[in-house]
């Protein structure tokens, strides 16, 4: 429902003169049903050219993007054109006219290599990693970000002798990668893993003072808002905690409120860099290699965690009736926790 929605804002933004679609439900709680309505209503009605761009539909689940596929595809309206932009699994059934392999295309190649030039290599055997670095990426450019931060930090230290050894020991592939950024150090390990599972299992996205306060409270049990501290501080805490494989959401979000207004905020969110690091440490043994040990279906040893500080985090600075207070096991319970 939330691209639907979204979807719906930005185009009453582009073009608030298709507002009148939105009289019949606007004082209405929107189901997903008469979302589609409103959106193809709107689209149907589209007397200039407009451009949809979708991004990782293969982060949704299977089912609700075939019904998007087929949402869009039994549009019709010459001023539209729809363009998705996802992985190769899960295979995505798209009726289309133009299907482009981002792997196989020679400028997609060219700006990796310009993104690799943010290194600022020179000299003949530098510039020689740049190829290398492009070669190993294969196409991947969230191979060449990390790639990138992790020869930094020897780029900055004048450790330039140590940045050709480092590049052959760094893998291809980003399971690979993850596992060699996991394990190079085990320092702050408890942070690491504790960072992880409050991304991976939280029933929505957490802003950046959410996380912080549970981190705290979790690390060494002290949820109160340091005094002086900043959001700049707490971006390079996030970053550091979870080795770069964590980030902050950039741009609007679209929000849905009760009376099914739709409104929109901005408030950053704590997320992974990519899908593919929830897939690693999920289905491809990730927390394993760090000996946390856990069924990919069960996360009660996450739930118990986030459970205590919830409540924590409620006794402590909430105002709670002595009803509640007199059953903190029925009150747990009510705790909504992925």
């Amino acid at each position: 429902m939330g691209l639907y929605s979204s979807l719906i804002v930005q185009l009453m933004d582009l073009l608030p003169e298709l507002a009148h679609h939105l009289e019949k439900v606007i004082h209405t709680p929107f189901n997903l049903l008469q979302l589609q309505r409103v959106l193809a209503s709107i689209i149907l009605d589209l007397h200039r050219q407009v451009w949809i761009f979708i991004d990782a539909p293969d982060e949704c689940r299977e089912g609700d993007v075939q019904e998007l596929v087929e949402f869009f595809d039994e549009l019709h309206n010459a001023n539209l054109s729809v363009c998705l932009a996802s992985r190769h699994y899960p295979t995505i059934r798209v009726p289309t006219y133009l299907h482009l392999v981002l792997e196989e295309v020679h400028e997609h190649k060219q700006d990796l290599g310009t993104y690799v030039n943010r290194l600022d290599l020179r000299g003949e055997e530098l510039a020689q990693m740049k190829h290398e670095m492009v070669a190993k990426a294969n196409g991947i450019f969230r191979w060449a970000v990390l790639v990138i931060g992790i020869l930094q930090k020897d780029f900055d230290r004048g450790r330039f002798h140590a940045m050709r050894s480092r590049l052959r020991e760094i893998p291809e592939g980003l399971p690979e990668l993850f596992k060699t950024i996991i394990l190079r150090d085990g320092e702050h390990r408890d942070e690491f893993i504790l960072s992880l599972r409050w991304i991976l299992y939280s029933c929505r996205l957490l802003t950046l003072g959410e996380w912080y306060f549970a981190m705290m409270a979790g690390v060494d049990g002290n949820i109160e808002w340091l005094e002086g501290i900043t959001r700049h501080q707490t971006e390079l805490f996030l970053l550091s905690s979870s080795k770069g494989l964590a980030s902050l959401t950039k741009g609007d979000t679209t929000v849905q409120s009760i009376d099914g207004s739709v409104r929109r905020v901005y408030e950053p969110t704590v997320q992974f860099i990519h899908e593919s690091v929830r897939d690693y440490l999920i289905y491809q043994g990730g927390f394993e290699e760090l000996g946390f040990m856990m069924s990919r279906t069960e996360a009660a040893p996450t739930s118990s965690l986030s459970a205590a500080v919830c409540v924590e985090w409620l006794f402590t600075y909430q105002e709670v009736s002595s009803s509640v207070k007199a059953s903190r096991k029925g009150f747990i319970r009510g705790i909504s926790i992925r």
